[in-house]
Order: structure tokens, then sequence, then C-alpha cells
């Protein structure tokens, strides 16, 4: 999965064995497409299918279905949402695109497996230290108060960490 991509269009070949699935920044709007772009690439295999599911404002989704009857699908989301203070929450602001994304989680939770993963822009932990180095947090921002509580209300989990 990759965000910000900031191009209109990949070229399929740069993934060979994958399929891959785009959400294209606009072409016509200069200030859309900065940052705009999710790609998601999923590997071949005889024994799934893999299908473009939805797309929001700020994710793309894509449905693996395995053969058979024996394992529920996998519904792979990922999702750009632009930092506070950005022209593009002007156009969709940040409680329209979280709630996209909590929609489309409540659909499919009872119908498969999810993964989402993105930039969310969301400053989740306020302070940390990790194996004898600080790390220094500027605190938890709007964006990741709102995150916090898309996990509270859905089936999804959070996994954030710090590189």
């Amino acid at each position: 999965m990759l965000q910000e991509t900031m191009v209109e269009h990949v070229d399929p070949h740069l993934f060979p064995g994958f399929l891959v699935f785009t959400m294209d920044p606009p072409s016509n709007n200069h200030v859309a497409k900065r940052g705009r772009g999710i790609l998601i690439a999923v590997r071949e295999h005889p024994l799934y299918g893999i299908q473009l599911w939805a797309e929001t404002s700020s994710s793309l989704w894509v449905k693996v279905q395995f053969l058979g009857d024996a394992h529920l699908p996998l519904y792979i989301g990922s999702g750009y949402i632009p930092p506070a203070g950005s022209p593009l929450l002007h156009i969709v602001d940040l409680d329209q695109r979280l709630n996209e994304i909590i929609g489309i989680a409540n659909e499919i939770e009872e119908q498969g497996h999810i993964i989402f993963a993105g930039d969310l822009n969301a400053k989740i932990v306020c302070a940390s230290t990790s194996e004898g180095r600080n790390v220094k947090h500027t605190g938890q921002n709007t964006h990741g108060r709102k995150v916090v509580n898309i996990s509270n209300q859905t089936s999804l989990r959070l996994c954030t960490g710090v590189m």
C-alpha cells in the first residue's frame, strides 16, 4: 500500500505478478492533486480472486476472496487524510473523511477480515520513551483523537509506532 503517490497514472508493469488498484489525484485541481493518490498492489494467485471493492474521498478498498467456503474474504483498505490546515480539508472535511472509513469498516466487519493502513496525519501518543532513546511528540492532535475514536467504534485496532 502506498499513499501520497502524487501521480495520475501508475504503469502496472512496474508491479509484475500483482493486480494494481489506484485512486489517482484529480488532474484538474492543483490543490487537490498535492498529497493525494493511493495505490494497493495485491499479488495474483490462483487460490483467491481480487477486486476493487470501494472508493471514498480518502480511501481505496480491495476485496480478496479466497476459493471455497473455508475462509472469509479479506478487505484491504488504504487511506490518506490531509493534515490540519490543508486546503484539501475544505473540499471534504475531516469528519466526513473519517465517517466514510467508519461506514465501510462497520459494513464489512461481519463479512470478513479487515486490514486498513494509511497516512492519516494522526498524532496518537503524547509522550514516549523507547529503549533508552527519548522520543518527543508535540501531543495528540485532533486527527489522532478521532482515529482513536474510530478504533473504539469499530472492530479496527490501532497500530502505530515511531521509526
